[in-house]
């Protein structure tokens, strides 16, 4: 039979075939969908020419019985949906609760019974999130971007969290003046029926536009949040469920992870690893952990470096080294330590405490190693040494107790990295040795223990050792120092304290808990790390010491730690780095730098984008990729890991033409790091 058959002007076989399919249930699909229209066309006539409406419910189930057999015919799902629409709007059933599917979606039109139920639900008051959600899903105008397809449970999720942040109260809709028009047009296209009877006194939502605006500006939010996500998920279709994948997830999304029972798994692991609460595990063996991509002999881009540590930390777990805090991840065949610790230790990456303590803990490590040295006394007395560094929270204080004992299990490093370091040259070895002793005396007082370690990173370091005396005088003002305490009895006068108009008093040490080094491993004692709690000054007796601190020297310290981390990144993972192509050095004396952790050839490419607004056609791209020695694709993955670490997201969506999202390419052209 043709398209829009009827019974009076087809053949007589497909009149018998008409007869064949109803009298055996009308359920053959074998029978073309034809005999399916024309049938449906006689409950059409019966509802609205006969006014049968007895015959609803009836009809309703026959209904939504061909649909089972013959949905997928787009033209007949439609126009059956149509139908059920209209007989829900006459029987009064239209819904109070919205469905969010992504299947709501799938027309290009509204239904006419949404509409009733939508007008109905405007006379009540402010729109919550699932009734905008749901209107916008239905709304001939909308446009939804993958990450909302593909991700929609995700996409649904955040869409009412974030309405619910911005909209507490709901949203007030203004209502238009125009009555609800509400006509059914019938299949056979032979009448039109006015449904307006059954829904008078209703304003027509399609007339309001303003809550579309609210709408589509929040779905484009989402969907840019759920970008990195869905771009994962695409790649790696089975890791929807893992840690790894999750942590890609905005915050609203991933707040409850330590209580998710799919991760019993990755927790369970865990704990097997710390039931001494310090262990140290290869990093491949972690990325595994945790569905995070990785090859076993390359490095780890830093932006999957600080997903593994946001993974771990979710679970209260943290690891040293931390890309996040400054560290720099060994290759993934190599180990990191991982301890217990709520929250995953985590602290202010704004703080300058931390980094300076590291640079002391390094040199430290490296010279209780030095030869002839007693590697065992030295490395307790590192861990005295921490507990007395000043200001530090008890979050930093474990996280150096753990990162002393990852360095003391790199035993190649060890030996290679003193080496390296006293093969400097003199003047990065003369900053090393200025910025330790800075720090020894930051808190403006130097201990026989810690003159005992100058002289012996001094003599390491190739330097003689009255120079060390000369800094420690510049460092140390002219006033005079407690070398023993008072004695009374013996006569003599104490040396008065400074006036309490320019001193501060030191914060008294907070009791954090040391995750010990130990000889071997099943000796290995518990940590028991402690929030970080506020820290009171000590009370002080009349006969007591203050301490004064220089602030300027403090500041001063902080600002050189950074050059002397460059030293010591080289030293600790110069057998991990991977040399770099001749290309890339050729464009290293080329370009100015502008954007810290990608190398000459990529800012290049992402310069390429700022130049032309953020848009940039798939051949210039891949033109210029040539012309700087690399290959398209890994480019475009390098640029975006690197965006992971600044932005938490993807920088460049793949396309033609690829382009930045505008809020991206905002923050890209407000960074002005230094070169």
């Amino acid at each position: 039979m043709f398209y829009w058959p009827h019974f009076g002007e087809i053949s007589p076989s497909a009149r018998l075939a008409q007869l064949e399919w109803q009298s055996t249930g009308r359920r053959d699909p074998k029978f073309g969908i034809g005999h399916v229209f024309l049938f449906f066309y006689g409950l059409e006539y019966r509802i609205f020419v006969d006014k049968a409406l007895a015959e609803l419910p009836a009809i309703e189930t026959e209904v939504t019985e061909l649909l089972r057999f013959y949905s997928a015919n787009n033209s007949f799902s439609g126009y059956a949906g149509n139908l059920l629409a209209a007989i829900r709007i006459m029987s009064q059933r239209v819904m109070s609760t919205p469905d969010l599917t992504l299947d709501s979606a799938a027309s290009s039109h509204m239904g006419l019974d949404f509409r009733v139920a939508l007008a109905k639900r405007l006379n009540e008051g402010p729109l919550d999130g699932q009734w905008l959600l749901a209107w916008y899903l239905r709304h001939p105008e909308k446009s939804l971007r993958t990450p909302a397809t593909r991700c929609f449970e995700e996409f649904k999720t955040l869409f009412l969290a974030r309405f619910a942040a911005q909209y507490p109260k709901g949203l007030h809709v203004r209502q238009s003046s125009r009555c609800l028009d509400l006509q059914y047009q019938s299949a056979s296209g032979a009448f039109t029926k006015d449904l307006s009877e059954w829904a008078r006194g209703l304003s027509d939502p399609l007339s309001t536009t303003a809550p579309m605006k609210v709408a589509v500006e929040l779905a484009l939010e989402c969907c840019d949040a759920l970008g990195a996500y869905s771009r994962h998920i695409g790649r790696n279709p089975d890791s929807a469920g893992s840690i790894g994948a999750r942590m890609l997830l905005p915050s609203e999304l991933r707040q409850s992870l330590t209580a998710d029972p799919g991760l019993q798994g990755v927790k369970q692991s865990l704990a097997r690893l710390l039931v001494q609460d310090i262990a140290q595990v290869p990093l491949f063996e972690l990325l595994k952990l945790t569905s995070l991509p990785a090859e076993p002999d390359k490095r780890i881009p830093p932006a999957i470096g600080a997903r593994l540590s946001d993974a771990l930390a979710s679970l209260d777990v943290g690891m040293e080294p931390d890309v996040r805090f400054g560290g720099k991840l060994p290759a993934a065949n190599s180990a990191v330590t991982i301890f217990n610790a709520p929250g995953g230790a985590k602290i202010d990456p704004a703080r300058a405490e931390l980094p300076t303590a590291r640079v002391v803990v390094e040199v430290a490590v490296l010279a209780a190693s030095a030869e002839g040295n007693d590697e065992k006394a030295g490395l307790r007395s590192v861990l005295v040494d921490i507990e007395k560094l000043p200001n530090l929270t008890p979050a930093e204080r474990l996280r150096l107790f753990a990162y002393v004992y990852h360095l003391s299990r790199q035993e190649h490093t060890k030996a290679s990295g003193w080496q390296r370091l006293a093969g400097r040259s003199l003047d990065e070895r003369e900053r090393i040795a200025q910025v330790a002793v800075g720090a020894l005396t930051a808190d403006g007082r130097i201990e026989a223990s810690e003159i005992k370690f100058a002289e012996r990173l001094y003599s390491a370091l190739g330097i003689p050792s009255q120079r060390l005396y000369a800094d420690l005088h510049k460092q140390i003002s002219d006033e005079p120092r407690t070398v023993s305490p008072a004695d009374l009895d013996g006569g003599g006068v104490i040396i008065p304290a400074r006036p309490s108009s320019v001193s501060e008093t030191r914060p008294a040490r907070s009791n954090g808990h040391a995750l010990p080094i130990p000889t071997d491993d099943k000796h290995l004692p518990a940590a028991s790390p402690e929030p970080p709690t506020a820290v009171a000054p000590a009370s002080r007796s009349p006969g007591s010491q203050q301490v004064i601190v220089n602030k300027k020297r403090l500041h001063r310290t902080r600002h050189e730690t950074a050059l002397v981390r460059d030293i010591l990144n080289e030293i600790y993972a110069a057998d991990d780095v991977e040399t770099a192509s001749a290309s890339t050095v050729s464009i290293e004396c080329e370009v100015p730098r502008r954007f810290h952790g990608l190398d000459r050839g990529h800012e290049e490419l992402v310069v390429l984008f700022l130049e032309r607004d953020g848009q940039v056609d798939r051949f210039d791209f891949e033109n210029q990729a040539k012309r700087l020695g690399l290959f398209t694709d890994g480019a475009l993955e390098t640029i975006n890991d690197w965006s992971f670490g600044h932005f938490e997201e993807a920088l460049v969506e793949d396309g033609d033409p690829m382009m930045i999202p505008p809020r991206l390419l905002k923050q890209l052209k407000e960074m002005t790091l230094p070169s």
